[in-house]
């Protein structure tokens, strides 16, 4: 069961997980799509609902996909990015040991015998000191194996970006033709990575997850299925 009430001149939708009430907030657009979204700041979930969506249409989404990206906003507040390097980070087929230091004056790291060192003021900025890490040491690989898929596969990416996302592996976005990866992105096994790109990729000729879709991601990966399964268990 949906309900659908105002507050604070917004529109505001509630719905059950495991029979708890749980309101977020709902912001209409002008478009045929919906999608749930979780807010940088507040890591609050936001339904980004189509005008043209009928009711039937919103209900059924959001009683199939409101307890992942619940869940997903939960994680997020509780550990952010520092869920994936407590005692360890792991990029690919690398595993390193994460040591941090107090410092008194800057955040940086520095990798020593395997082993990431990181210098931190304080605990708050280790997402910053990560979210570098990732960029220094998975970026270079990233880039080129998107580039590598986009050119076997006739795609286009004109742009690659990093961020500390929790609620989506990767996403593209067909307005700037960009693909946007996310930190967790890089601890999964190469052959679900390589799928995760060419799932991506594949959104630049279809917008949707139809028959057509699966079947340009079959064409470059025809064990999808297999390393889709793979991949969530990165999630």
């Amino acid at each position: 069961m949906i309900k659908k009430h105002a507050n604070f001149n917004s529109e505001f939708m509630t719905g059950y997980v495991d029979n708890q009430p749980v309101t977020f907030k709902v912001i209409t657009t002008n478009s045929r799509s919906i999608c749930f979204k979780i807010d940088n700041k507040s890591k609050e979930i936001v339904l980004h609902k189509g005008y043209y969506c009928s009711d039937d249409f919103v209900s059924k989404y959001i009683t199939k996909y409101l307890p992942k990206y619940y869940k997903s906003s939960l994680d997020y507040k509780n550990h952010n990015v520092n869920a994936i390097c407590n005692d360890y980070l792991t990029i690919f087929t690398n595993k390193y040991p994460i040591k941090k230091i107090k410092s008194n004056h800057k955040n940086y790291y520095e990798i020593l015998n395997n082993t990431i060192y990181m210098h931190l003021t304080n605990d708050d900025n280790q997402a910053k000191v990560v979210k570098k890490i990732y960029e220094d040491l998975a970026a270079p690989f990233i880039i080129k194996r998107t580039q590598y898929w986009a050119k076997k596969m006739n795609s286009l990416v004109k742009k690659i970006i990093f961020k500390n996302i929790n609620y989506a592996f990767a996403y593209y976005r067909y307005s700037d033709n960009s693909i946007t990866f996310s930190l967790r992105s890089a601890c999964c096994s190469l052959d679900a990575f390589d799928y995760l790109i060419i799932h991506e990729l594949s959104h630049y000729f279809y917008h949707n997850h139809k028959t057509e879709f699966w079947n340009k991601v079959a064409e470059f990966c025809p064990n999808y299925k297999e390393l889709d399964k793979k991949l969530k268990q990165y999630q």
